[in-house]
């Protein structure tokens, strides 16, 4: 069966922001929480799975990709605050805390850690269209900011492409606190809307009165 690449993003998103453990291929998920070590390894493996969503949404046109970028962040940050809401009514603080062991807030850390991944890559990799719809919800550029400070909180979990992606796309998206040696590696000009053709000015033809006309003196 083969689907488009709307259909494919929605397959794609369900399953990245089902439960993580359930990766896990021995064991209960319920009573066999990751360890820190085996999340490291199911996370480079997410990533993976984004790199080649951000791949195919590259093929894409500009009205296509904007539907899906709406969906994804959409989808995205209603997993967001789900998930904050579960660390917060858990009293969990990554600093206090570290790498939660308890199966609910494990579930939340993961689920914040990789769709704040994903978010950032759409960010980066689409940034003119991704400001707009961030430009509509103000809201999920306070939420994303707070994201991209709760991941940084796991530096035994995260690689340093992760550290470059969150340092990138807090910059992408702040415009007041960016470095003056920022440059988005990702931007592409395929970004931007697709001109819409001006019509050619015609030129004013002269015209050329009819009837008696007067000659200069020389024709006299």
């Amino acid at each position: 069966m083969k689907y488009s690449h709307l259909s494919l993003l929605v397959v794609f998103l369900f399953t990245a922001t089902s439960n993580t453990l359930a990766d896990k291929k021995d064991g209960n998920p319920s009573k066999a929480p990751l360890t820190p070590k085996v999340y490291i390894k199911l996370l480079q493996n997410r990533r993976k799975d984004h790199s080649l969503l951000i791949q195919r949404m590259l093929q894409n046109d500009y009205s296509k990709n904007y539907k899906m970028i709406s969906l994804a962040l959409d989808k995205i940050f209603q997993v967001i605050k789900q998930s904050n809401q579960t660390l917060n009514e858990e009293s969990y603080s990554p600093i206090a805390d570290g790498f939660p062991v308890e199966q609910q807030i494990q579930e939340a850390v993961t689920l914040l850690i990789e769709d704040t991944c994903l978010a950032a890559d759409i960010i980066l990799h689409f940034p003119e269209m991704s400001q707009k719809i961030l430009k509509k919800v103000p809201q999920w550029k306070e939420s994303i900011n707070w994201c991209l400070d709760f991941v940084m909180h796991f530096p035994h979990i995260i690689d340093e492409q992760i550290v470059e992606l969150i340092d990138l796309v807090g910059q992408e998206i702040n415009e007041d606190t960016r470095r003056t040696d920022f440059i988005n590696p990702y931007y592409k000009k395929v970004d931007t809307e697709e001109e819409i053709p001006t019509k050619k000015t015609k030129r004013e033809k002269k015209k050329v009165k009819k009837g008696p006309q007067l000659t200069s003196r020389s024709d006299l």
